[in-house]
């Protein structure tokens, strides 16, 4: 009977003291895994803090998708039958908008766009030896034969050769890279991209020389090609610019009396080609 009743306090004594240390043990464990739980929500909040820096960060350097374009030509125009005529001064202005897609850039640094030009307008003078434009130089003044009202006259029938051009909406690919972009300074403002359009265009020509007037229009396909470089809200590029269209000439004379005669002509296939260097805006 002892034995049985000291086997039994020894039982009593041994579940007392590991109850104790088993409780501690669990009371550990459940606080450990508190510790885990805390550990991993901090770390999955840096990491979508740190995603919304880079996305703003992104957002900072991408996100100005509109811009307009002003800038001085160098074209040239021909037909398969006339040498080519080179521009004495052409000007244009652009306005446009590219989308960037993804959202986070390839790698960090390469984004690819949807590049719409929505207007595209463009003037280019054209003279050679044959256009007596330097009676335009005052309006209403002699031109050295005495009769003004002639001079007058022939001021207008001497303007020169002219080519306007005016795209509408124009679609293309821009693939744009930030080459910068990992620094956390103002160098990673910088940009350079590269584009390709087509260009749906009206063409019109003017020729006044020679006392006769030729008017000619046509639907023209333009292309170009090009690229720019960017930092922040200011670009600056260059790009190739080509294309042809099938004009119909209108023909307007004025005989010695004052009347004045329309006829039209075959259409002529004509080919332009420039290089366009240019300021960009974005925003």
């Amino acid at each position: 009977m002892k034995k049985i009743i000291t086997y039994v306090l020894a039982a009593l004594l041994a579940v007392a003291v590991a109850a104790p240390s088993a409780m501690a043990a669990e009371h550990d464990a459940a606080t450990q895994e508190e510790i885990d739980s805390l550990r991993q929500s901090l770390e999955l909040a840096n990491q979508e803090l740190n995603l919304q820096k880079l996305d703003a960060k992104y957002k900072q350097i991408w996100n100005k998708g509109k811009y307009t374009m002003l800038g001085y030509a160098l074209q040239d125009m021909g037909t398969e039958f006339t040498p080519v005529l080179k521009s004495k001064y052409a000007f244009f202005i652009s306005k446009g908008t590219t989308y960037y897609f993804p959202k986070r850039p390839i790698g960090g640094l390469v984004k690819i766009g949807l590049d719409m030009r929505w207007t595209d307008i463009s003037v280019a003078r054209f003279e050679d030896e044959k256009i007596a434009s330097d009676n335009w130089d005052v309006i209403g003044g002699d031109n050295g034969d005495g009769d003004d009202d002639s001079g007058i006259l022939d001021r207008f029938n001497n303007l020169g050769r002219w080519c306007l051009q005016a795209s509408a909406f124009g679609v293309g690919v821009n693939v744009g890279v930030a080459p910068l972009s990992m620094f956390d300074n103002a160098a990673k403002y910088l940009r350079a991209s590269v584009y390709f359009h087509y260009l749906p265009t009206f063409g019109a020509i003017l020729v006044s020389e020679d006392g006769k007037t030729e008017a000619s229009f046509a639907y023209c396909n333009m292309f170009d090609f090009g690229g720019k470089l960017t930092y922040r809200a200011i670009s600056v590029g260059v790009e190739g610019r080509w294309g042809s269209g099938m004009f119909k000439p209108l023909e307007i004379d004025m005989d010695e009396d004052g009347n004045m005669g329309m006829g039209s002509g075959d259409k002529i296939k004509r080919k332009f080609a420039s290089t366009r260097f240019y300021v960009a805006f974005t925003f």
